[in-house]
């Protein structure tokens, strides 16, 4: 009889007996768990967890302790647990009559979330209904464009004329935009991403793009949160994948409307989000031999400067000098207001001049939450 079980990933696991009592492996995070025996009832499942994105610049970073227990630097021996259910990006689950109008590449691997806005029977408008719509919206901008004329009495005669063609010609523009057909969907995979847009039809592709992680050297990652008079307006987000040249490879921008950083969670942000998750660990397998020896990992800020990572030991390279500090020295580490700043136990900080101070900003360091989780887990560093 199979055994059911859920990971902290939040993933439903159906494991075949004859594992019983033995270890696995999540097929979707990849972390280790402990499969009950048959006699023993499933343990309780750790906290859910889902990608956590880079801090907005006006709050410190809180995810490495909602990060670091998916990841591990040692491989789990036993076999990958199966029938594990797919989510969306956001960690929810996917409607049944979600309707995915073009299969996943096979080239970016095992999948572990997926999105889509198109519902099973979702067809397009009709062009003669498209225009009807059309031609009411524009009777209507007409008429609000009279009674407008009217309740300002205004005697201009080209104010007028204004008003009733003005809001005729902008009255279509609505339906318009309501009735047309664009739907997308978005697949991340442990090799790489794929997103499609299909417009006018399911079968018309207007965006077919797909993204290997082998392309790419680095990931940098940026949100800035908009007020005016202190007033929250929105979040800008982007997350900028490049090559060993700089040359950007893939891109996903946008904004949502969530102070907290907290979206809906079929928004286009956890896509994003999840892509990051899913880079990360690809980097932490490509890297794993040579972290399992004791090697150093370098994170690049720009052309010349650089921090690098080793088991208790950091390196700093600003404007040409470079420092070393070991573990045991480092007084502080934390992220604030978008910057990194990690201070050695002597430090000495003024107005002009600082000493033992490193400061860089998140958006410009290579592999952000990589290095969030190496500085833990290798360097034996955590923030503040």
């Amino acid at each position: 009889m199979p055994i059911t079980l859920t990971c902290g990933c939040g993933k439903k696991l159906r494991i075949d007996d004859r594992f019983a009592g033995q270890k696995g492996r999540c097929p979707a995070c990849g972390q280790t768990i402990d499969i009950p025996a048959e006699d023993q009832p499933p343990p309780p499942p750790p906290p859910q967890v889902r990608p956590v994105p880079p801090p907005l610049p006006q709050e410190a970073y809180t995810g490495p302790e909602e990060v670091l227990p998916q990841v591990t630097l040692a491989s789990p021996a036993a076999e990958p647990v199966a029938d594990a259910p797919l989510t969306n990006h956001g960690g929810g689950d996917i409607p049944e009559d979600a309707d995915f109008f073009i299969d996943p590449p096979p080239e970016i691997g095992l999948l572990t979330s997926a999105h889509t806005n198109m519902r099973q029977g979702d067809e397009p408008w009709s062009p003669a209904a498209r225009t009807s719509w059309c031609v009411l919206g524009a009777a209507i901008g007409v008429l609000i464009g009279v009674l407008l004329a009217i309740l300002t009495k205004t005697k201009n005669p080209g104010l007028l004329a204004l008003w009733p063609l003005g809001l005729g010609a902008i009255g279509p523009l609505i339906p318009f935009l309501l009735t047309r057909f664009k739907r997308r969907c978005t697949y991340v995979g442990r090799e790489g991403l794929a997103r499609f847009v299909c417009t006018g039809h399911r079968d018309k592709l207007g965006t077919a793009e797909v993204f290997l992680f082998r392309d790419a050297m680095a990931l940098r990652t940026a949100q800035t949160r908009h007020y005016t008079n202190g007033a929250y307006q929105g979040t800008n987000y982007s997350f900028t994948w490049t090559d060993i040249a700089g040359v950007k490879r893939y891109v996903i921008s946008g904004r949502h409307n969530s102070e907290k950083g907290t979206p809906a969670l079929t928004h286009e942000y956890y896509y994003a989000a999840a892509a990051e998750f899913a880079w990360t660990l690809h980097l932490l397998g490509q890297m794993e031999a040579k972290l399992t020896l004791g090697g150093a990992v370098t994170f690049n800020l720009n052309q010349h400067d650089w921090v690098r990572v080793s088991p208790g030991h950091l390196r700093f390279s600003f404007k040409g000098d470079t420092i070393d500090c070991p573990v045991e020295e480092i007084g502080q580490a934390r992220v604030d207001q978008g910057m990194f700043i990690i201070k050695r136990v002597d430090a000495r900080e003024g107005w002009f001049s600082s000493e033992g101070v490193f400061k860089f900003p998140y958006s410009q360091l290579a592999n952000a939450q990589l290095f969030l989780i190496l500085l833990d887990k290798v360097a034996g560093v955590r923030l503040n």
